[in-house]
């Protein structure tokens, strides 16, 4: 697992037209946290060939778009729910220290 970090780097890969991955953006901003916002279709090449592990770019692809938005947090990739599980996390673990701080 990835730790994050207080000011985590956030990218949210989507596409256009996606209800969730404009949820994602809404909650991020509700949360205060800043983002950048990728177009995944920016980040695949479909072409004809194979990859090196045998799978097709095209089958990678579609594959992912199930899976949208696609979350990066400090370098790790996280689905929806499992991204915002693991910013709500880190906002309480800050708030908590941020309390214990406060009382000393």
């Amino acid at each position: 697992m990835v730790k994050v970090t207080e000011n985590p780097s956030i990218k949210v890969y989507g596409k256009p037209g996606c209800g969730l991955c404009e949820a994602a953006k809404q909650k991020l901003h509700m949360m205060g946290l800043e983002y950048q916002s990728l177009n995944l279709a920016d980040y695949t090449e479909l072409h004809d060939g194979w990859r090196n592990d045998r799978s097709c770019e095209i089958l990678a692809a579609y594959r992912l778009i199930d899976k949208m938005p696609v979350l990066e947090i400090d370098g790790g990739y996280h689905d929806y729910p499992t991204a915002m599980r693991l910013l709500k996390d880190r906002m309480q673990n800050v708030k908590e220290g941020a309390t214990a701080v406060a009382e000393n």
